[in-house]
Order: structure tokens, then C-alpha cells, then sequence
């Protein structure tokens, strides 16, 4: 997956080295989702190479932080207290997205039990 950051407002000191970082593991985890991520600066993230369905705007860090920890359910509460915007092709992006949230756990899952067979052979 190629991650394409654009930099919002470079002045803005609302947003942190650390909120980018944030920004591009959400997008790790949402990889192939063909949507962008954008935070509350313009700073905004491409999770595909293919075309966007839609742009997740996240308007402030609590909300960042909610969609990193937990991103099914953090994605409808973030909607509802307005914390995030979403516009476009909604269905598009939710069934990406949902692609996207199902490799993540696949190869996490993949990558614990290749280390713990490894760790058990030792």
C-alpha cells in the first residue's frame, strides 16, 4: 500500500508530530480501504491506490485516538457526538473499509501465531 500524506496547515500546533503518526497507523490498518483519513488541519492520508470513496474527516485528538484503539466502534460513536465528518460514497467506503479492518486482524492474527510457534520451538 502506498501511504500518500498531504500536509495540512504546517503552522497549525494543534497538530503534533505524534497526531501524523497516529494518522499514517490508522491508514495502516485501514489498508485497501478506499477512503482518506483527514485530520482537523487538512493533514490527510490515502488508505488506497485506488480511487477514494469518501474522506473520514477527524476533527479533534480524543476522536484519533478512539478510531486507533478500537476502530468498528469508536467509527459510529465519533459520527454521532460529531467528532468525525464522513462524505461520499458511504456504502463504497463502509465495505472497504470492512475489507480492509478484516486483513488487518487476519495478519495480525498470523503474525502472533507465527511468533508464538517460534517461541514454543525454542
Amino acid at each position: 500500500m502506498q501511504s500518500l500524506l498531504q500536509m495540512g496547515n504546517a503552522e497549525s500546533p494543534l497538530v503534533s508530530r505524534v497526531d501524523r503518526w497516529c494518522l499514517l497507523l490508522l491508514a495502516h490498518q485501514l489498508a485497501g480501504a478506499r477512503c482518506e483519513i483527514r485530520l482537523w488541519d487538512g493533514t490527510t492520508v490515502s488508505c488506497s491506490d485506488l480511487p477514494s470513496a469518501g474522506v473520514v474527516t477527524i476533527r479533534n485528538r480524543a476522536a484519533l485516538w478512539r478510531l486507533l484503539r478500537a476502530p468498528e466502534p469508536a467509527l459510529g460513536e465519533s459520527c454521532a457526538d460529531g467528532a468525525i465528518d464522513v462524505t461520499g460514497d458511504l456504502t463504497a467506503m463502509r465495505e472497504s473499509v470492512d475489507l480492509g479492518l478484516e486483513f488487518f486482524r487476519l495478519w495480525r492474527s498470523l503474525a502472533t501465531n507465527v511468533v508464538g510457534i517460534r517461541d514454543a520451538q525454542r
